[in-house]
């Protein structure tokens, strides 16, 4: 006998209106399940539902229920053993270390750390992978906005926790792309600060002639920091006129590893680079070499090599230890802003020694290709987008200048009637017929 609900109709025992659907309510192995079928409360389909019903409960009593087959999307699966429980974020991030740590710096490991730290904190131990929706991604994405420093700060986290959301659904965890969610924000990066030529030689003038090399040499070739430290004899040829670029210094760490693309790159070097390198040569090139362990990213292995720095602290050791033969990030840092006070120069990082570099080239050649080959960028993209404001507009001399280029190589055109000088200027007047 069946009972009335509040809508009218008249339900067999065991099914109930849910919103706007019909329910079942059975005992499977001593569990109370209510499943909603996607069927609107009516006459007809109670009656459909209760045949179902009746079947589920004769499949129990003969222990061949099947409970996928009857509600693919039910709720009490786990319960029952269909599906796995989810792997919690703690889960991922932890695989995602134990994959991706031994192909990286220890550098990149602190910066990672740092992100993933906080992706874990977030959700908490107990929350998994499964369970997290695009919106709980839009919430985290507002609450890290507020909590990094800078936007720059924030958008690097983000991609940090976008490459570890791409491994949970690239290997099976989650079936959403969660990444999608988590855009980048605006960002508003400072402008390159570069040194102006009068600065430059105030900076020169009050530097010893050990530095005032270092400086000629950081703003003439613009290697990064960590690339002039780790600038050893072995990577000069005055006689080409070139150095090559193969590796860099790690910060906060003994070690070595390769340029920041994993490419060596060859600089072609100015005249007052060679002449810098030549009164180094004198300082540094007979010290004995040293062993270094520099590291292959790829592999996440070290390799011993030995090489002798043009940039030896033996030669100054005034401003750092002996016990290396290198500088490093902090103490030269320490000694340009010394310098920069003595001089009477607007503090500014010593990395705009390479904005220097790059906009100087920019303003003389124009060439934001040449450009970045010498500065080991992939494309001149970056080159273009961060420092386009040097890059010469359609100046009279531009043109000029490309003209001769052009002048020697394209066909001469021919057939053109000599136009006079005085020509009109105005349209005649139409004449009405």
């Amino acid at each position: 006998m069946g009972i009335k609900s509040p809508a009218g109709l008249v339900l067999p025992r065991g099914i109930s209106v849910h919103g706007n659907a019909l329910r079942l309510s059975f005992t499977f192995k001593g569990v109370k399940c209510r499943e909603t079928l996607g069927l609107p409360p009516t006459q007809k389909n109670a009656k459909i539902a209760g045949r179902k019903l009746e079947t589920i409960r004769y499949e129990i009593s003969m222990g061949c229920f099947d409970y996928s087959k009857h509600f693919p999307d039910g709720s009490k699966l786990k319960v029952f053993g269909y599906v796995e429980a989810s792997a919690t974020v703690v889960d991922i991030v932890e695989k995602f270390k134990a994959i991706k740590f031994p192909t990286i710096s220890i550098n990149t490991r602190r910066s990672y750390s740092h992100g993933l730290n906080m992706l874990s904190k977030y959700f908490g131990p107990e929350r998994e992978i499964n369970s997290i929706t695009n919106e709980d991604i839009l919430v985290l994405r507002v609450a890290f906005q507020d909590f990094c420093n800078s936007p720059v700060t924030a958008n690097h986290t983000f991609k940090i926790i976008r490459m570890v959301l791409d491994f949970a659904h690239d290997n099976g965890y989650t079936d959403k792309r969660l990444s999608k969610s988590l855009k980048k924000i605006k960002e508003n990066r400072p402008k390159p600060f570069p040194l102006e030529q009068e600065e430059f030689n105030r900076i020169l003038e009050k530097s010893d002639p050990f530095f005032k090399c270092y400086y000629t040499i950081a703003v003439y070739t613009g290697l990064r920091t960590g690339e002039l430290i780790a600038l050893a004899w072995e990577d000069v040829d005055l006689e080409q006129g070139i150095i090559t670029v193969r590796r860099s210094k790690e910060i906060n760490h003994p070690g070595f590893k390769l340029t920041k693309t994993d490419n060596t790159r060859t600089v072609d070097l100015f005249p007052p680079v060679i002449e810098a390198l030549r009164q180094l040569k004198i300082m540094t090139y007979m010290m004995p070499p040293i062993e270094i362990q520099q590291r292959y990213e790829a592999i996440g292995k070290y390799e011993k090599v030995s090489v002798t720095p043009v940039f030896s602290t033996r030669a100054r050791p005034r401003y750092s230890t002996r016990s290396t033969g290198f500088y490093t990030h902090v103490g030269l840092a320490d000694h340009w802003h010394r310098t920069l006070k003595r001089a009477g120069i607007v503090s500014r990082k010593q990395y705009q020694t390479r904005h220097t570099y790059a906009c100087w080239l920019l303003t003389a050649t124009g060439n934001p290709a040449f450009i970045a080959e010498q500065m080991g960028h992939s494309d001149m993209t970056m080159v273009m987008r961060v420092y386009g404001a040097w890059m010469p507009g359609s100046s009279k001399r531009e043109v000029e200048r490309v003209w001769n280029a052009l002048e020697k190589i394209a066909p001469q055109v021919q057939g053109f009637e000599k136009v006079p000088r005085e020509y009109p200027t105005k349209k005649p007047k139409s004449v009405s017929h």
